[in-house]
């Protein structure tokens, strides 16, 4: 229970012992006003328990995508899982997002065809499943 539905069952124990004639308007105005703080109270509890339940979910896409993305990449070494042609990489020097193919690659290292640099490749899968 919220400190807000607490609040709320309180203030509903205040008006029943105020000991009000049950058929007065009034009695029914503030019963009715305290039923519908006991709503709202509820549905606030509702909505903090679902927003609590989405950001643990968003932490755990966000730990899965860090997983997948340091899967995929070390550091700015490309990383290739067996069975694929292409391989993209970013140079450490001017920073363009390069395409390679690897029939093009010698002795796992590129030329960024952008500024020359040369850019060495991790191209072993590291994976327990394959002999890279």
């Amino acid at each position: 229970m919220s400190d807000l539905t607490a609040r709320a069952a309180y203030l509903k124990g205040l008006a029943e012992g105020m000991k009000l004639d049950t058929g007065t308007d009034e009695k029914k105005l503030l019963m009715a006003v305290i039923g519908v703080l006991e709503d709202y109270a509820k549905e606030i509890d509702g909505i903090d328990a679902t927003c609590g339940f989405m950001s643990d979910s968003i932490a755990d896409i966000e730990d899965e995508i860090d997983f997948l993305g340091s899967a995929v990449f070390h550091g700015e070494h490309a990383h290739m899982h067996g069975g694929k042609d292409d391989v993209q990489v970013k140079c450490p020097n001017c920073g363009e997002d390069i395409v390679v193919s690897i029939d093009e690659v010698e002795e796992d290292e590129v030329v960024c065809p952008n500024c020359g640099a040369e850019i060495e490749l991790d191209l072993s899968c590291g994976c327990d499943d394959c002999d890279d």
